[in-house]
């Protein structure tokens, strides 16, 4: 009985970790010196593939927020569509303050793009060639583009929840709206600093040099953007910068649905961080769209 007792346990602990699910297989991503825990579900027969790439901060494989995993989730419906997914934890998770090679410094590529282009061809790998999306969430959005740019693999894009503004900017909206309009210059501009002051400035120089959507303009592969319109984290108005500039480009769409907010999960009213400490799962609207925007081209 106590050896049973243990099994259990220890099939608990695998399962919490994301490792040990139906149809889900233990992976490694190397990326240059760095080696990253990964997990891909590879269902059989699968003619194409994505990569989960995080939003913003240390963040698991399953993106953990609070009480919801909205990259598992989406792993899982994606692969009883037949589609392969690899989701990583991040580089910024399992190293921290040793994310970046001796005497360097830190950029947005060490954090993001670099890792993703190397899931990118580790997927395509097992794939023997088919094609391989990236899927972006949030930070993942924004450098989308960029990872495209840089990785001729990548087949396609679909970017939730996507920034078309500097972090700095948003992060000062979002005092503003957790306050309800009431925080002052000081109180944001502190956030700011204190956020600012929470990476080096090379860092912050590497997201300067960056645009989003004029990246995304001169790319010819396809572009979906979902958008949450009870995303507080990335508002609105970021979903009408995309659309402004992206206007007349025939590989760009946009789907928005007014009930889900930064996490692609449903609710009602404002959305608020405390919304993440309730277990939820992203929008079957939602994984739908991606499946059939993946098959679609294969």
């Amino acid at each position: 009985m106590k050896r049973i007792l243990t099994q259990l346990l220890l099939l608990a602990g695998l399962l919490a970790a994301g490792i040990a699910r139906a149809g889900e297989t233990a992976d490694t991503i190397t990326s240059g010196s760095f080696r990253l825990p990964a997990t891909l579900s590879l269902p059989e027969g699968a003619t194409a593939g994505v990569v989960l790439v995080h939003g913003s901060g240390p963040s698991d494989r399953d993106e953990t927020v609070m009480a919801c995993h909205p990259f598992r989730d989406i792993a899982e419906a994606l692969a009883t569509q037949g589609i392969a997914v690899l989701r990583y934890d991040k580089r910024t998770y399992v190293y921290r303050d040793k994310s970046v090679e001796p005497g360097k410094e830190l950029t947005i590529d060490d954090e993001v793009t670099d890792d993703a282009i190397a899931a990118v061809r580790h997927l395509k790998a097992v794939l023997k060639g088919k094609p391989v999306y990236v899927v972006g969430h949030s930070l993942g959005a924004m450098m989308a583009p960029r990872i495209a740019q840089r990785c001729p693999e990548v087949s396609g894009l679909i970017l939730l929840g996507a920034p078309a503004r500097d972090l700095l900017t948003l992060a000062g909206e979002q005092v503003k709206y957790l306050m309800g309009g009431a925080a002052s210059d000081a109180a944001v501009n502190q956030v700011i600093e204190q956020m600012r002051a929470s990476a080096p400035e090379s860092y912050w120089k590497s997201l300067e040099d960056y645009d989003p959507v004029k990246t995304a303009q001169q790319l010819s592969l396809p572009i979906l953007q979902i958008q949450g319109g009870r995303d507080y984290q990335v508002p609105m108005g970021d979903y009408y910068m995309w659309s402004m500039g992206m206007m007349g480009k025939k590989n760009f769409k946009q789907l928005l649905y007014p009930t889900l907010n930064h996490l692609m999960i449903a609710g009602e009213g404002p959305s608020t961080p405390q919304e993440y400490g309730v277990a939820g799962t992203v929008s079957r609207e939602v994984t739908e769209a991606m499946g059939d925007f993946v098959k679609m081209k294969n």
